[in-house]
């Protein structure tokens, strides 16, 4: 017998269809730190567990547990930068916040969360979770959302859509996390 898994497979809206793991990251000034923890026991040499990790500047808005009043932000924030709402096909359930449907072919990931983790100045809606430090996630809240305005390799394209949605939404921030972009299936 044959199995072949790939990881290409493209999302609605073109984001890949992979799970997001996510190591905290501690600023000082404009450097990152990622705070390393390896659980990889394998001495192979050609395996480089951190090259699956990607730092991103991820701009959020807002946060909170009501869809509907972060889904009325989010487009608003779209709106305002003139750019696209893409929910990757996800939808809304009650119990369990940001899921793709559980109708939709994505055998591993249907109905449940599957972040967004690529670059792209899209907005968003995600689960906290997801973007939470190592502290946060410690805590437990599964069900607290983010209204995401983009992710950005590079901190100054952060800091460049964040001082135009600061006059509009003055909470916005940027933080910075290393996102796992390796393959999951």
């Amino acid at each position: 017998m044959l199995l072949s898994i790939g990881c290409t497979s493209e999302r609605p809206g073109g984001d890949i269809s992979k799970a997001t793991m996510i190591t905290e990251v501690a600023t000082s000034g404009d450097s990152l730190n990622p705070v390393t923890e390896s659980n990889n026991s394998t001495n192979d040499s050609t395996y480089n567990e951190m090259m699956d990790f990607q730092t991103y500047h991820i701009l959020t808005v807002t946060e909170g547990y009501s869809f509907d009043s972060l889904d009325a932000v989010s487009k608003e924030v779209a709106e305002k930068l003139d750019t696209k709402l893409d929910y990757m096909g996800r939808i809304y359930d009650p119990s369990k916040g940001i899921i793709l449907s559980p109708d939709d072919e994505d055998e591993i990931y249907k109905g449940e969360y599957f972040p967004r983790r690529f670059e792209g100045n899209s907005i968003s809606i995600e689960m906290g979770y997801a973007l939470a430090d190592l502290t946060e996630r410690l805590k437990g809240d599964r069900m607290k959302m983010v209204v995401v305005a983009g992710l950005f390799q590079e901190r100054n394209k952060a800091d460049s859509v964040l001082n135009i949605l600061k006059a509009f939404f003055p909470h916005s921030q940027v933080i910075a996390r290393d996102l796992y972009v390796g393959c999951m299936h």
